[in-house]
């Protein structure tokens, strides 16, 4: 009785605020087992239903970092410059949000994810061979001398462990993958302590745009030069599709590099010394990490990348051959 007021209940709201099904939402028919089953977007304060399971996840877009109230601390800011001339233009300030680039910094966790990175795709190669594979590769797996009348220790194979060139017991194994997953915090607060560092050593700055006027390497180095910045720089901006003139320029700069927002990791924040990020970088990092920071639906989203939306279709019949 109970589910179906919650399911009436919910039909009323659905209908209510324009949706057109009301059959998609998880009703249950009299009390019978089979149900329709729907994913309902509860948390995100909005009534509106989803069309599939993959789009419960999908609520990036609709959060309001402005609405977010942080525990502690308070915004940092940074000066927008351009990069129009060496020398620049301040054109005024940028904040930057406090869970993001101005928490307690913890060397143990960069270390850790600079770990991960550098670990988790690496497969060790090196292989040994037992004595059966020393067998099959090189011969000598019969006996080297008979059992008994000869006055030596009896031997089966010139390729047991305790023979010169003979296999190995437990040698290493090939290929062996050291892949693991870090924890998802652990990987959200890598990313916002790397950025507090970078911010507390004055090695983040905010640029309007990434526009250069000419496409000449010599214009990139001059700039870094005239404003101080360190020798290897990383411009971050949201899409990976840059400008041309700085795609150029930076082509044939191996120590200057271009980078996406969605690549950007602590690995490549700790190799480059300035980081330069655009105003809609900061705004994209900010509202990408509170919200990967706050999110609880983790453990939903955990349990639909295992399973996933399971379609039971029975095709027994289809090419069962006319007797």
């Amino acid at each position: 009785m109970l589910i179906s007021k919650l399911a009436s209940s919910c039909g009323q709201l659905l209908a209510k605020n324009g949706a057109n099904s009301c059959d998609k939402l998880l009703l249950f028919k009299n009390g019978a087992k089979s149900c329709e089953k729907m994913v309902f977007r509860l948390y995100t304060g909005s009534p509106t239903a989803l069309t599939n399971y993959e789009d419960s996840f999908n609520v990036l877009e609709n959060v309001d970092i402005n609405a977010y109230k942080s525990q502690y601390g308070k915004p940092q800011e940074a000066w927008i410059e351009t990069l129009d001339s060496p020398e620049g233009e301040r054109v005024g300030l940028k904040s930057l949000h406090q869970d993001v680039f101005s928490v307690y910094p913890r060397v143990d966790i960069i270390h850790k994810n600079a770990v991960w990175q550098r670990s988790y795709s690496k497969i060790d190669y090196n292989h040994v061979l037992n004595v059966n594979e020393m067998i099959h590769k090189h011969g000598g797996g019969g006996k080297p001398w008979p059992q008994k009348g000869m006055g030596k220790a009896r031997h089966g194979s010139i390729r047991s462990p305790q023979w010169v060139d003979g296999g190995k017991v437990f040698g290493p194994k090939a290929p062996k993958s050291h892949y693991y997953m870090l924890d998802r915090h652990m990987r959200i607060y890598g990313l916002t302590h790397t950025l507090t560092i970078k911010y507390i050593q004055d090695d983040i700055h905010v640029v309007d745009n990434l526009d250069i006027p000419t496409d000449e390497p010599n214009f990139i180095t001059d700039l870094i030069q005239a404003r101080g910045w360190g020798k290897s720089t990383l411009f971050v901006d949201t899409t990976d599709i840059f400008p041309t003139n700085i795609t150029s320029a930076t082509d044939d700069i191996q120590h200057v590099n271009l980078m996406p927002v969605y690549g950007l990791n602590v690995i490549s924040m700790l190799k480059h010394e300035t980081l330069v990020l655009t105003e809609r970088a900061v705004d994209d990092i900010t509202k990408k990490l509170i919200f990967a920071a706050n999110r609880t639906d983790q453990a939903e989203r955990s349990k639909f990348n295992m399973t996933g939306p399971k379609e039971i279709q029975l095709n027994l019949e289809q090419y069962r051959p006319i007797v």
